[in-house]
């Protein structure tokens, strides 16, 4: 298919015209996070940080996502030498509740969207649907309309209910992980990327995202041993692009 055509941008393009107007001999075009979960393996210690679970099983499957303007979603898996990244549209597959408040909070989101994928809770304009939703449900009008509105009256105390977005956010992300884990086994570790999570890491890291994780009835031994990490490079899509490259013209 030569049409590429973003899903939460404007864009769109003929990748034959792109190359041609480049003059190019040759043109990759990758998913972000295919190019992102490519990165995993060659990050380095101080560029990811370990939240819970044990070591590493070399040479097993890894899940690789992270909530930004969307959810971007990607499982990894070793063939002898190379990496492959198998992508996906992870982040539209329809969001699971584990309490009777997230499930109020999925009531009323069906209410204006209809279907509701994980995305519309973990990604930027999430911390407003979240918001929204329990101001809704404590009978109070919100105050904010933008996710920066929101994040900054959570972290500057202003908000109760503000801050409360976040944990819930927290611990639906928490999960949405889990369940990626159990997808492929992945005790390579599940990883989480994008832009949004690292600007309040302390609180995450305190947070119930790895009780969340872990909490899957007679699979919590399971998940405890698999390690979640986040992702500090400031930029691992070029790096995992790089790896792309590297393995695409070594093949």
């Amino acid at each position: 298919d030569d049409a590429v055509i973003m899903t939460n941008f404007s864009w769109q393009f003929s990748k034959k015209a792109l190359k041609e107007k480049l003059q190019l001999n040759a043109l990759y075009l990758i998913n972000d996070y295919t190019a992102i979960s490519l990165a995993v393996p060659f990050l380095k210690e101080n560029e990811q940080l370990q939240i819970g679970g044990g070591a590493i099983k070399e040479g097993a499957p890894k899940a690789v996502f992270g909530p930004g303007t969307g959810l971007g979603v990607a499982h990894l898996i070793q063939i002898k030498n190379k990496w492959l990244s198998l992508k996906g549209e992870g982040g539209h597959a329809s969001l699971s509740v584990n309490n009777r408040e997230q499930a109020d909070i999925l009531l009323l989101l069906q209410d204006q969207y209809g279907h509701v994928s994980t995305e519309r809770v973990l990604s930027g304009q999430g911390f407003v649907n979240i918001y929204h939703s329990l101001c809704r449900l404590s009978g109070k009008s919100p105050e904010f309309y933008e996710p920066q509105q929101v994040t900054t009256a959570a972290f500057s105390q202003k908000c109760p209910l503000a801050l409360h977005s976040i944990e819930v956010f927290c611990q639906i992300m928490g999960a949405f992980a889990g369940d990626l884990a159990l997808n492929l086994a992945c005790f390579g570790g599940v990883y989480i990327a994008g832009g949004i999570v690292p600007r309040f890491s302390e609180f995450f890291i305190k947070s119930d995202f790895r009780q969340c994780f872990e909490n899957k009835g007679r699979f919590k031994p399971y998940l405890r041993a698999i390690p979640t990490f986040l992702i500090i490079h400031e930029n691992p899509g070029l790096l995992g692009a790089s790896v792309y490259l590297r393995q695409e013209t070594l093949a």
